[in-house]
């Protein structure tokens, strides 16, 4: 079976692709509004996967015997069996939407490679289409022996494909009872739906789920949708405790973070360097050996402090020091007279100090370097103290003066007032417990000094290991999953959100509305503020954890002029973040998220995912993204073309553009690589990457990021809304093109919409940038041609979803692509000598003024013709202007192009390079526009014979002249009547028409008219003059014939 779809993929499916399959709609779009759009490439594709499986699966079991031959007929059928819907109604034989020629289908079975694939009956395919047996079902009577059965095994297909989520099952089994009668009487369709779409976690625990069910009650997992999974298993199921499945679900999720952290996460990452200690995560991950290796690197990598020991002793024995006599007393036996007379002596102070614990703050330079480094290792290992082994700060110095051996004496002045050391927040201790481990038996003989500092803090490092594998931190590690109230909380989201088919019922969450009634206080509430859960397990928010700020203003407390903490989140939210953590989606370290900025795909299966389809195909579009890539927005060179410029050669989603894409991404992948990463970490830079880490997954999930250091200073490197929007929203349509998923891009934490079947349009864009919905405003219907109004639709609102408030597919490619060109090769001459080409957040003027000016292709095509080194716009980015001008040009660009034509017949100028090419081209409109504002008129007649009369006298004075600017009435025609169509076109159309009759809404026109006739001149000027030389050739030709006869 591998086999048989291996070569489907190879063979059949690029035909698919280069005959647009994916760019046409099976289910959806403008006149089915209320459903959920589905390609016909997906639909096609999904239902094949979906049969493979199932039978596959009745093979093993004995009740559908596989024939690889029977396999190839069924694919070949089910392929085509759509083909009602694509057909043009002039090829059909009757009224019935079924009724298609043979001939068309031959057509259609050659075009696709089916021919090739297995032979077929044309029959029967065209039987394959009718949806419903009746008996009027001539063609199953002619078509070969077992046609009646593949036409059940495609209506099987056909009904998975067209599933939008996991609880609609009635119509596939009604099918699937129909294939064998023991799988009719022994088996049933079940199901397990959570509508809560949270990134990384949901799919979690679809999986967890999946694997729990098949291994207890027999349940093979058969389709897998964004929400949930359909199984196929036994009718009499064994009895089961709910409660005990999800514990399993939430105990797999929880023990499945170990798997993740041997590959995907540099235990470093958990380390918070101001507080010396790990993220509360990293246990569950890891033992203390891994994070020991984490605080040697830690105090190696650290550069020593001059006055380290001169700062500690400030902090703690200084002015600041203690808050009262009497703190400073239980260390030193001293009157208050006595304190008082050493307030001021700071100095004295340390000795009495250093009497008391047997050490010196007045060490050599190499010492305290070392003592430094050690200090910081200490504060480390005595975390780890704290977390694993024993949370009473008396009882961790204990831990630690037994480690380390540290002199009875000393010990015990330690412990006896050992609150004192804990005041200040790290724990003072350590740097006597330092002290004296430098100073102990091991270096008796040689001194530690005298020996390279990485050896010492290696047999630090090996001894602490020594101590904690001799101590229990198991206990600890179950302390902190239950401190963090992971499990409890995931149980009970589970019971809240989960629905087994097969178990009804469920736990309804605490209602959270009187706790949004409650009196405002300053107490956090129990409500989360990620995901709005009420959950009793809450704390604050972990900014390294989330990977952003946490102290934005919230609606929950009383407003005050500061914000002094973190807001509130949930336990699984906390394990949500803690799952992309581990899973490589996290930020790159040490960047400003006021600078930075991160924008959230949800790839979502449209309906369906299956394992094979996964490995087969999903993975094979997406073999450039298991790295971390990018956009390519720029050309760097021919052999590195950007994305936007291999749409805009072709404007054809075939499947030489879908690996010229691919390629693409490769090549920024590899870029990221070399330029991005630096001895295994991320650097701040422009990413687009998602985690692969499961088989299966029920959706994918893509992170596209800008990030920033804080002292970056060059405003290019810090993204704005606009420019990320505009990239994740390009992105977005190349993946739909390239996956035939459906595509949600928001900026929230999670996918705030519960049902997936309730996104209408295959792209959405959830909250973008405001400049982009005035770019992809939906067009009217009767513009649209009839392949895009069968297009995938693109919304760039989620509450306005429906097709008729989308724009299609393939229109938001060209206009981005043509966007994203344009901004990559225009500047003005003024950008141009300050920086050079602009920058990428350029783009949100480049969408400013296609927003309010439909000839911008004109005016951007006009702005790079004027830059004196490169006078003629390249081919790529006149095409992009092109495409502008074909988008929203309209009824506008018609008018210009009349106008342009009109203008050379009275005015034909030379082609010319540089300054002035804009005043000649331009001449003739700028001359009647301004008759027609001069003109002292009361009537139109009036007006157009005063304006044409001006226009008239000008051009006469020009031909008479003969400046060398151009040729006036080349075509030799009736001057004055010429010039009276062209002045009555502009007041008619324009004047009149667009402008109301207000001379200044026609004056607002003028600059944009004039872009789009330059264009127009631009391009056709030197084909017209070299008509016209053609011409005055003829001309000169039958007049020397002429001459030679008369003579």
């Amino acid at each position: 079976m591998r086999a048989v779809l291996k070569k489907y993929v190879d063979s059949i499916i690029p035909r698919m692709i280069d005959a647009g399959y994916h760019l046409r709609l099976a289910k959806g779009g403008i006149g089915y509004e209320y459903l959920s759009e589905q390609t016909l490439f997906s639909h096609i594709v999904n239902g094949a996967f979906g049969l493979s499986r199932l039978w596959s699966h009745l093979d093993e079991r004995g009740i559908l015997p596989y024939e690889e031959e029977e396999h190839r007929r069924v694919l070949s059928l089910y392929t085509l069996h759509e083909l009602h819907k694509t057909a043009e109604e002039e090829e059909k034989l009757g009224s019935s939407e079924f009724s298609i020629s043979l001939e068309t289908v031959g057509i259609e079975r050659a075009r696709l490679g089916l021919a090739g694939f297995v032979e077929t009956d044309v029959r029967e395919h065209r039987a394959a289409n009718v949806h419903t047996r009746s008996k009027y079902h001539g063609d199953l009577a002619l078509c070969p022996e077992g046609a009646v059965r593949r036409w059940r095994l495609v209506r099987v297909a056909d009904s998975m494909a067209s599933i939008t989520g996991p609880g609609e099952t009635s119509s596939l089994w009604g099918h699937m009872e129909g294939l064998d009668p023991q799988l009719a009487t022994g088996y049933r369709l079940y199901h397990h739906e959570l509508r809560d779409i949270r990134g990384v976690l949901t799919n979690q625990v679809h999986a967890a789920l999946a694997d729990i069910l098949e291994k207890r009650l027999g349940l093979f997992p058969l389709l897998f949708f964004a929400s949930g999974t359909i199984y196929l298993g036994p009718r009499e199921l064994l009895s089961f405790q709910t409660g005990e499945v999800l514990g399993e679900v939430a105990e797999a999720i929880i023990g499945g973070l170990q798997g993740y952290s041997a590959t995907a996460l540099d235990p470093s990452e958990a380390l918070r360097g101001q507080k010396y200690d790990f993220e509360r995560y990293a246990h569950l991950l890891w033992g203390p050996s891994e994070l020991l290796e984490v605080a040697l690197s830690f105090a190696l990598g650290a550069r020593p402090k001059a006055d380290f020991v001169q700062e500690e002793a400030e902090k703690w024995l200084g002015r600041g020091g203690f808050a009262s006599p009497e703190e400073f007393e239980n260390l030193f036996p001293l009157s208050l007279t006595e304190f008082r007379g050493l307030c001021a002596r700071c100095p004295l102070r340390m000795f009495l100090f250093e009497n008391r614990f047997y050490l010196s703050l007045t060490e050599s330079r190499p010492f305290n370097d070392l003592w430094f480094q050690v200090n910081r290792y200490l504060l480390v290992a005595d975390s780890l103290v704290r977390d694993l082994i024993n949370p009473n700060p008396l009882g961790r110095l204990e831990w630690l003066v037994k480690a380390f051996g540290i002199p009875k004496a000393v010990g015990e002045r330690l412990t006896e007032k050992v609150d004192l050391f804990m005041k200040g927040g790290l724990p003072k201790y350590v740097l006597v417990v330092g002290y004296h481990l430098l100073k102990g038996e091991e270096f008796s003989i040689r001194p530690a000094t005298s020996r390279d500092p990485g050896d010492v803090l290696e047999w630090l490092h090996q001894r602490t290991k020594a101590a904690f594998s001799g101590s229990d931190t198991g206990k600890g590690q179950i302390s902190v999953l239950e401190e963090l109230g992971i499990r409890q909380d995931l149980e009970e989201y589970l019971r809240e959100g989960l629905r087994l088919s097969f178990a009804p019922g469920g736990v309804i969450g605490l209602d959270p509305l009187p706790l949004y009634q409650k009196a405002k206080g300053k107490s956090p509430s129990k409500i989360c503020s990620l995901c709005g859960r009420f959950s009793e397990h809450n704390m604050d928010i972990r900014t390294g954890v989330l990977g952003d700020s946490a102290q934005e203003f919230s609606n929950r407390y009383l407003p005050q002029r500061t914000i002094g903490k973190n807001r509130q989140w949930c336990p699984t939210c906390y394990l949500e973040f803690t799952l992309r953590s581990v899973g490589g989606l996290s930020a790159p370290p040490n960047i400003d998220r006021g600078k930075s900025a991160r924008l959230y795909l949800y790839l979502l299966p449209g309906y369906t995912f299956t394992p094979e389809q996964a490995e087969m195909f999903a993975y094979e579009r997406l073999r450039p993204f298991q790295r971390v890539t990018g956009l390519a927005v720029r050309d760097y060179g021919r052999e590195r073309p950007s994305h936007a410029h291999l749409w805009l050669e072709g404007r054809q989603f075939d499947q030489d553009l879908v690996e010229h894409l691919l390629e693409a991404f490769e090549d920024q992948a590899a870029w990221i690589a070399s330029h991005l990463e630096k001895n295994g970490k991320d650097l701040p830079g422009e990413r687009l990457f998602t985690s692969l880490a499961l088989k299966q997954p029920n959706y994918l999930f893509f992170i596209w990021e800008r990030t920033a250091y804080g002292a970056t200073r060059d405003d290019a490197q810090i993204p704005t809304a606009s420019e990320m929007w505009s990239k994740a929203a390009f992105a977005a349509l190349l993946l739909a093109g390239l996956t035939g998923c459906k595509v949600y891009v928001t900026e929230r934490p999670y996918l705030p919409i519960s049902d997936p079947a309730a996104i209408k349009p295959t792209v959405v864009l959830d909250g973008p940038h405001n400049i982009l919905r005035g770019v992809l405003r939906p067009q009217p219907e009767p513009l649209l041609s009839l392949p895009e109004r069968d297009a995938p639709r693109v919304s760039t609102s989620a509450d306005r979803s429906a097709g008729p408030a989308s724009t299609s597919l393939i229109e938001g490619l060209d206009l981005l692509a043509a966007l994203w060109q344009i901004n990559s090769d225009y500047g003005t001459e003024r950008e141009r000598r300050r920086q050079g080409k602009a920058k990428d957040k350029h783009v949100a003027e480049r969408l400013e003024e296609l927003t309010h000016n439909p000839l911008a292709g004109a005016h951007f095509y006009k702005q790079y013709s004027r830059l004196p080194e490169e006078p003629v716009p390249h081919g790529t980015y006149a095409r992009a202007c092109e495409v502008l001008l074909e988008r929203r040009g309209g009824e506008l660009m018609e008018i210009v192009k009349e106008l342009a034509s009109r203008s050379m017949e009275l005015f034909l100028p030379y082609p010319q390079y540089g300054r002035g090419k804009a005043h000649t081209y331009e001449l003739v409109f700028r001359e009647a526009m301004d008759a027609i504002r001069k003109a002292p008129a009361k009537s139109r007649e009036e007006l157009q014979s005063l304006a044409a009369g001006t226009l008239l006298k000008g051009l006469e004075r020009r031909w008479l002249s003969r400046r060398g600017e151009g040729i006036v009435n080349p075509d030799r025609g009736d001057l004055n009547q010429m010039v009276g169509n062209f002045v009555g076109m502009l007041i008619g159309e324009v004047l009149e028409k667009r402008a109301n009759g207000s001379m200044a809404a026609f004056n607002r026109l003028a600059n944009s008219l004039a872009d789009g006739i330059y264009y127009e001149i631009d391009r056709q000027v030197a084909a017209r003059m070299a008509d016209w030389r053609k011409q005055v050739e003829a001309r000169k030709a039958a007049r020397a014939g002429s001459s030679s006869e008369g003579k």
